[in-house]
Order: C-alpha cells, then structure tokens, then sequence
C-alpha cells in the first residue's frame, strides 16, 4: 500500500532502476550458469564498469553480479542478448512484465536505463516493480551483496572485485521485510 506519495505518477527516466526487471527477468529465465559470450554491442555500451570485451566469457550469474552491484550497463546489455536474442526482443519482455505486475505508465526500450525517447516510468510504477523484485530471494541475495569477485570463463584467471555502493546495506533486517 502507499504509505506516502509526491509526484509518484509523473514520468521520467527509471534510469538504473532499469536494471531491477533486467535481473528479476534473467533471474525468472533461469539457468545463471549458463555461458554468455559477450559481444561488441555489450562491450561498447557506455559505462561498462568491470571491463567487459568482445569474445569474453562469463556465466549469466556472474553478469548478474556486474550488473547489480556496479550497475554495469554492457552486462545489463549482454543478460538480455542472452535471454533474448537482442535488446528491443527483451524489452518487449520488460514491457510484458511490467504490465503484468501493475505498472500501467512505464515503457522500456533497453536493459540498462541509459537515457533513450520512449523509455520511461513513473515512481509508482518503479516501486511496484521493485516490490515484485523483493519476492524473489535470489533478487534479494544478490542485490544484499556488499562484495564479490566477478570470475571470466574465457579469458581465465581474469577477475574484477566489486562493491556495492548501497549505504542502505546492513542498516535493516532484511528478512523482516517479506517476513521470512
């Protein structure tokens, strides 16, 4: 329920928040330890924080990491080739799955949040989807991360260390959320 709303149904850019149905959507698609072979359109994509290359190998698992703990927009760019097929196939699955979730003012065009016409949402709509996202304990697990090191298959022994920057992390009991 809405404890508390301003401007909760003005749209703007979700930004990274973006990136909460990309995991929720990979997560749901299953098989994390399946190989994701990352290609130029990926590895070219503005910010990649972990340094991601064409023809580099990692496991949807670790791209998942990449892609909630630093908010790296080339895995959030890879996870949905590897779901999908390409970007605007996954987007209509975010499409879908933000409809079927409740938010009636939201349209995503790509896995990341990087700003593009026609890809927008509201804050009620981003809370409803972050709710969705809060049910599923392996969304939880991953995004309660503090930090991690992020394994290549290909090339081996490459390996990055993360941190998440949420100070929310450790400041409430996450079980006491969903009531698990």
């Amino acid at each position: 329920r809405v404890v508390y709303g301003k401007n909760e149904t003005a749209r703007c850019y979700p930004a990274s928040m973006t990136k909460m149905l990309t995991c929720i959507l990979t997560l749901e698609d299953g098989a994390t330890d399946k190989i994701v072979t990352i290609t130029p359109n990926a590895a070219l994509t503005e910010a990649v924080s972990t340094g991601l290359k064409p023809g580099d190998k990692l496991s949807r698992a670790e791209l998942l990491k990449a892609l909630m703990l630093v908010s790296d927009n080339g895995a959030a760019v890879a996870l949905a080739q590897a779901v999908a097929g390409n970007v605007p196939a996954f987007a209509k699955m975010m499409n879908d799955k933000a409809w079927e979730i409740g938010c009636t003012n939201t349209n995503f065009v790509n896995p990341n949040g990087l700003p593009a016409s026609n890809h927008y949402s509201t804050a009620r709509d981003m809370a409803k989807i972050a709710a969705y996202c809060m049910e599923n304990w392996d969304f939880r697990d991953i995004v309660s991360t503090k930090r991690e090191t992020i394994h290549w298959m290909t090339p081996v022994d490459v390996t990055v260390k993360v941190e998440n920057s949420n100070k929310l992390l450790g400041s409430y009991k996450a079980t006491a959320f969903c009531g698990r």
